[in-house]
Parts: structure tokens; sequence; C-alpha cells
């Protein structure tokens, strides 16, 4: 009973900060992870039929759960600003990802950019 005693109070107390720091950079390793595997296989690469199943099925639950987790992060008592700013730039860069392939631009809007950008090729 004693031993028992013993390793119950040995164990270190709970640090809310300490939990919110850990869950929230295992978060954004993940968004990390998603993004470098997204660009490898859509931006360097040719994407087959089962990556762009599989990034349809997992992109919107990851851009999901960042915006819920952004949404705790905002609150003025979260003490870790910066991994607030950190998770806003990873929700940022996961809905241009999901823009990029399912709200592309007409030829018409591409050539109209191009036309106002170099109006000299414009014939």
């Amino acid at each position: 009973m004693a031993v028992a005693k013993n390793v119950a109070t040995s164990l270190a107390a709970p640090n809310l900060e300490r939990i919110v720091f850990s869950q929230s950079e295992q978060w954004l390793s993940q968004c990390h992870s998603i993004r470098q595997w997204y660009r490898q296989n859509f931006l360097l690469n040719e994407p087959t039929t089962e990556q762009k199943k599989l990034a349809d099925e997992i992109y919107p639950w990851m851009i999901r759960i960042t915006r819920a987790l952004l949404s705790q992060m905002l609150d003025p008592q979260f003490p870790h600003r910066h991994l607030a700013k950190s998770v806003e730039a990873s929700l940022w860069q996961l809905e241009e990802d999901w823009a990029a392939r399912h709200n592309t631009m007409t030829e018409g809007e591409a050539q109209a950019i191009v036309h106002r950008i170099f109006p000299e090729d414009a014939s």
C-alpha cells in the first residue's frame, strides 16, 4: 500500500500549457507531413487516381480540424500566440492546396492575368 502511494505522489502533476503546446506541435507536424506528401505527389509529379482519392478524403478533414483548433487558439487567454499564428498559416496552406485542385481558373481567366501583367505580349 505504501509503495502504491509513493508512486502516485511521484508522478508529475498535469500541466495544461505543456499539454496544449505538445498537442499543437503534434498537429502542426501532421499538417507539415500531409503537405509534403501533397507537394511530392501533386506538384512535383502527376498524382495517381488513388492519390487524388486519398487527398480528397484527407484534406477536408485536415482543414476542418485545423479550423477547430485555431478557433480555440484565438481565445485571448491562449498562452502560445506563436502557435496560433503557425496553425493559422497551416490552415491557409491547406486551403490553398485544396483550392488549387478544386477551384481552378478557366483558360480565359488565366489569359486575362497574363495580358494584364505582360501587356506587350498581348496579341
